[in-house]
């Protein structure tokens, strides 16, 4: 399943996919950890052949609780143990902590803890909650990361996410390998995390000015514009228009290909009729968080974010979908919408 949720611990409200336990009230870390079914550890041990010699310098992470193999490292890798990850939420946020999440995904590969740090209020009907998150990989694959984020994770698609808006909205992250000095290297770091809240609280304080924010019609339609340029840059918006000329043409890959036959007024036609198909769907979603959130330039920068987000690479196969992020490497929402945000924040003369 996409979720790959193995074991979860939630606070108050159920997951989407309806897995993990839900609790009735903000665990302590301790809790959180056995609720959360992340009370297990990791150790190295070495590799044997079949014939008894011995791999040096390469160990395989294994779970005790159960004998899995999760990854193979070197020697210098240390595991950095389930319980040792929440000490760490604790001892970075001190004081009373609120969790809001816990769980393993992918058999125990990856691990993630989310804390609530803190809430927004944009309007009556719009808030933002901000939440500190710290994910840890036991296949040596990533190092442990410790950022802030307004995504809810709750399984592998909302921690992508969250790990894909800490790029784009440029949120500083605390980044420690798994080593020995694991613990004085975190001692360290944590004066990263008043960068973090520094940005944060930046970013609440533009949120709420843009929610209080109405543009012109002349700076709306020039963010628009501008808008659209960067979408139709990135090159990622066949789908919205061309989804039936790949299916005229049998396939998305000879819609493509077929592009590149066509004649320059043709491309030119080709590109208005994108740009137009672009622009329309923006301008529905912008009607969408206006009857939401009202006329503001918040909602001018959601409109277009959603579109990032969700239309923006229309409904492909996983082939389709695979061409296409390897064609264009840097093609992502997160990028657009980095951009769309200075945007909207120039036009409306936000800080």
């Amino acid at each position: 399943m996409a979720h790959e949720v193995e074991t979860a611990m939630f606070f108050a409200k159920p997951a989407w996919h309806g897995l993990g336990i839900v609790l009735d009230h903000a665990p302590t870390s301790t809790e959180a950890l056995a609720q959360a079914g992340l009370d297990w550890t990791v150790a190295k041990q070495s590799i044997q052949l079949v014939d008894g010699d011995v791999i040096d310098d390469q160990f395989g992470l294994v779970r005790q609780s159960d004998g899995r193999v999760l990854g193979v490292v070197g020697s210098s890798y240390e595991p950095v143990q389930n319980a040792t990850a929440f000490a760490a939420v604790d001892e970075v946020l001190g004081g009373e902590v609120f969790y809001e999440s816990a769980g393993s995904l992918r058999n125990g590969k990856t691990i993630f803890i989310l804390a609530q740090i803190g809430e927004t209020q944009v309007s009556s009907d719009d808030r933002l909650i901000d939440y500190l998150l710290l994910t840890n990989n036991h296949d040596g694959t990533q190092k442990v990361r410790i950022f802030p984020t307004q995504v809810r994770v709750v399984c592998q698609n909302t921690l992508n996410l969250s790990l894909r808006r800490q790029r784009g909205l440029r949120n500083p992250s605390i980044q420690l390998t798994h080593t020995k000095s694991f613990a004085q290297r975190l001692e360290e770091a944590k004066g990263s995390l008043a960068a973090c809240k520094a940005i944060r609280e930046r970013w609440n304080a533009q949120v709420a000015a843009m929610a209080q924010t109405k543009m012109s019609s002349t700076e709306e339609h020039d963010v628009l514009d501008r808008a659209v340029d960067i979408i139709m840059a990135r090159g990622i918006t066949e789908t919205i228009i061309d989804r039936q000329t790949a299916q005229a043409n049998g396939s998305y890959l000879d819609a493509m290909l077929a592009e590149t036959t066509l004649t320059d007024q043709k491309k030119a036609e080709r590109a208005r009729i994108k740009r137009d198909g672009i622009l329309s769907t923006i301008l529905q979603n912008l009607d969408r968080e206006r009857d939401l959130g009202g006329d503001s330039a918040w909602s001018l920068f959601n409109a277009i974010g959603s579109f990032a987000d969700h239309q923006m690479h229309g409904e492909r196969t996983s082939a389709e979908g695979h061409f296409t992020s390897q064609l264009l490497p840097n093609g992502t929402a997160a990028n657009v919408k980095s951009q769309v945000l200075d945007l909207v924040l120039e036009k409306a003369s936000i800080q």
